[in-house]
């Protein structure tokens, strides 16, 4: 179990998305390891959670709060280091984006470990500066962040598609080892990388039933260099830690475009798997992706778990001129599917008028 300190510690999702755990684990420690050789910073602690096809990572709000006040600092200090992070990160992104081309353009079981390790190493790259152009905007001073607003906001835009392939491209890895070994390519998203690699090396995987019971739930803890696993009651603890009871029918977060209007809630993961979604319902999710967009052209507002003002979300309501509430950290836990609720958007805050 996480410690009792790091349990009762204020744990901020810092992203929510629809992809497995080999993508969590790809992540790893990376904001420990490659963080402070691309940054001068990083963290010592990162929290990854998978259930029922979605995955969210969270930081410790003060290990969050020091690295964003050097990267800030930086910026502060002198503008061209934030220019030159757009930079990077629009070139990091070309580098991926080709290698992930070029992998896409192969049959699944043509796939080797080096493909593998490659798709690894770019991500290692691109992350660093991804995370800068998409996080510290929201803690610039004014001054500065008129200054480099424009160039923030293009480079955000353009590293867009990139997760959403890196997804993809892991799933293809998934599909090799199902049609090597007849397992169900859902079930093999609860593979970590480690154990993907594993199975390149030695063709070794954990068992069907555990797998399984991962897909119901689980945590990956990193930590100073060390990893733990957490599935059954473990994760539910840890999930319950997560989720601490907040004001009841009221969410709070982070005005990215003002407006109040009141609809039914829908909360959607997956663009592509949703029961009902009807013109003014207004969509509740951890993060909106492009795929999101034809929800949220007929949404009256949109509300998400994580993300700031350069956030996919953000991004959209500004231009499709929807109230937006992004950064509420718990959406998705205390509304529920067809709640009516206002959003207030100027004020960062969304009502429960009346319980579904």
């Amino acid at each position: 179990m996480l410690s009792a300190e790091l349990a009762g510690a204020t744990w901020i999702k810092n992203w929510s998305v629809n992809v497995g755990a080999t993508f969590c684990s790809f992540y790893g420690d990376l904001y420990e390891t490659e963080f402070p050789k691309h940054l001068g910073t990083g963290y010592q602690n990162t929290l990854y959670t998978f259930e029922n096809g979605t995955s969210n990572q969270y930081l410790l709000a003060d290990e969050q709060k020091a690295v964003i006040a050097h990267i800030v600092a930086q910026i502060e200090k002198d503008h061209a280091v934030g220019k030159a992070y757009c930079q990077n990160v629009r070139e990091q992104t070309d580098r991926i984006m080709a290698l992930m081309d070029r992998l896409q353009a192969k049959q699944a079981d043509d796939l080797s470990l080096d493909d593998f390790s490659q798709l690894r190493e770019s991500l290692f790259s691109h992350v660093p500066p991804n995370y800068v152009v998409k996080r510290t905007a929201d803690f610039l001073s004014q001054a500065t962040l008129e200054i480099l607003f424009e160039d923030l906001e293009k480079a955000r835009l353009y590293t867009e598609p990139v997760y959403g392939r890196v997804e993809q491209t892991i799933r293809l890895f998934a599909r090799k080892i199902a049609l090597r070994t007849d397992m169900d390519e859902e079930v093999l998203r609860s593979l970590t990388d480690a154990e993907t690699v594993e199975y390149f090396t030695s063709q070794r995987l954990p068992s069907v039933t555990e797998l399984q019971n991962r897909s119901k739930g689980m945590a990956l803890h990193y930590q100073k260099g060390n990893s733990v696993m957490y599935t059954g009651a473990k994760f539910e603890s840890i999930k319950a830690a997560l989720h601490k009871p907040e004001e009841q029918g009221v969410v709070k977060g982070k005005m990215a475009f003002p407006g109040r209007v009141s609809g039914i809630v829908r909360i959607i993961f997956d663009p592509h798997r949703f029961k009902v979604f009807e013109k003014g319902d207004i969509l509740v999710t951890g993060m909106t992706r492009p795929e999101f967009v034809p929800l949220m052209e007929k949404a009256g507002a949109f509300v998400t778990d994580a993300g700031g003002i350069l956030s996919h979300a953000a991004i959209i309501a500004r231009e499709l001129k929807k109230p937006c509430v992004v950064g509420t950290l718990n959406a998705t836990q205390v509304l529920k599917e067809g709640d009516t609720v206002e959003v207030d958007a100027e004020k960062g805050l969304v009502h429960v008028i009346k319980r579904a």
